[in-house]
Parts: C-alpha cells; sequence; structure tokens
C-alpha cells in the first residue's frame, strides 16, 4: 500500500511538473488602462533580471520583479512587465505543445526577399531603314491582378502569414474569408510581391 502511494504521488508531481512548463496565454493590465495579451512561456509568471538572465521567482513584489509576455502585437521577442506597475493577471488558457511549435515556426520564419538585378540594356543592332520590327511591351509587375485582389498598401505583405498565425493562436482569433483566401493564393502573391518590389541601390 505504501508503495503503491509513493508511486501515485510521484506520477502526480510528474503530471503538475509537466502541465507547469507548458507555455500560457495571458492577459495583463498594465500601468493605466493598457491591455497587454501575449504568451508567458514555460508558464512563468514572475521573473527577476539577474546577471543578464531572468530568473524565476515567486514574490512579485520583489525589487525589478516582473512577467515576460512574448509575441505581444507582432513582436518576435516580449516586453518586460514590472509588477510595480501591473494592475491584473489573467491567464487565459494553455497552449498544447503543437501550438507552441507552430508559434515558435510562424514568428521565427525569415522573410526571404530576392534581390533584383537589372541587367545592361542591350544595344540596338544596326538594321536596314526599311526593316520594322513591333515594339515588345512588358507588364508591369505591379499591376498583376493578385496585388489588385491583396493591394501591399492595405497591410497584405509577407509577413502577413506569420501575423494571421499569431492572432489565431495568441489571442484566440481566427482568420477572416479573405485572409483564408490570401493564405491559399500565398506563393503566387509572393512571386508577384517580389517582382514589383523595386530593387535597392545595392541590390544592383
Amino acid at each position: 500500500m505504501g508503495t503503491f502511494f509513493r508511486i501515485l504521488v510521484v506520477g502526480m508531481l510528474a503530471t503538475c511538473s509537466v502541465a507547469a512548463q507548458a507555455d500560457v496565454r495571458v492577459e495583463v493590465v498594465y500601468g493605466g488602462d493598457e491591455t497587454f495579451v501575449g504568451i508567458a512561456k514555460a508558464g512563468r509568471m514572475v521573473e527577476i533580471l539577474k546577471g543578464g538572465r531572468y530568473a524565476p521567482s515567486d514574490d512579485k513584489s520583489a525589487k525589478g520583479a516582473g512577467i515576460r509576455l512574448w509575441y505581444w502585437r507582432d513582436f518576435n521577442g516580449f516586453v518586460f512587465l514590472d509588477y510595480a506597475r501591473v494592475r491584473s493577471v489573467k491567464v487565459l488558457g494553455t497552449l498544447t505543445a503543437e501550438e507552441t511549435a507552430e508559434l515558435e515556426k510562424a514568428m521565427a520564419k525569415p522573410v526571404v526577399r530576392k534581390a533584383r538585378v537589372t541587367p545592361p540594356e542591350p544595344q540596338p543592332a544596326s538594321r536596314p531603314a526599311t526593316e520594322s520590327r513591333p515594339a515588345e511591351i512588358e507588364p508591369d509587375p505591379a499591376e498583376a491582378p493578385i496585388l489588385k485582389e491583396f493591394p501591399p498598401e492595405e497591410g497584405w505583405n509577407l509577413e502577413r502569414p506569420a501575423e494571421i498565425q499569431r492572432r489565431r493562436i495568441v489571442l484566440h482569433i481566427g482568420p477572416t474569408t479573405k485572409e483564408l483566401d490570401f493564405l491559399a493564393k500565398f506563393e503566387a502573391f509572393k512571386e508577384a510581391f517580389e517582382k514589383a518590389k523595386p530593387a535597392k541601390p545595392s541590390d544592383r
């Protein structure tokens, strides 16, 4: 009986330990009425900066104690909110391991922009005056239909998929119908977007 009880207690402690290490969605009211919603990694609700590192703590009243809130807005990092100015902290839910992996992948994925190199203009060959050749007009990349459907000036860009994923996991705000359509056509959008983007002088 004693052995069984010890095994049961150890099993319960192991389960609690795993749960405590899960990332949690947190809402923090800070300062006046400013509200922050983000992720407290590994369930760390209180940390203190010591020796250049954030150490977990249980004392919210300790000097320098605060909470690190990851993925606030579209920021791939964290904001440290001092508990001296924190009015309230509310746990909104716990992330699954899959959600944590999806969020980290979406926020850490680098945005790759191809360098556009402008080739030298070919010198026209001498032709007889009687020979004529129709002019070839290249379409303007900025006029691509998909860029009209998803105008970059309205916020449709290469970072939008990561922001959609962040909102879905952190804020529990699902994508709109147009955002779902954008995700489905993202590869075509990316190609048109990169072609239409002006090349920087350093890329030439």
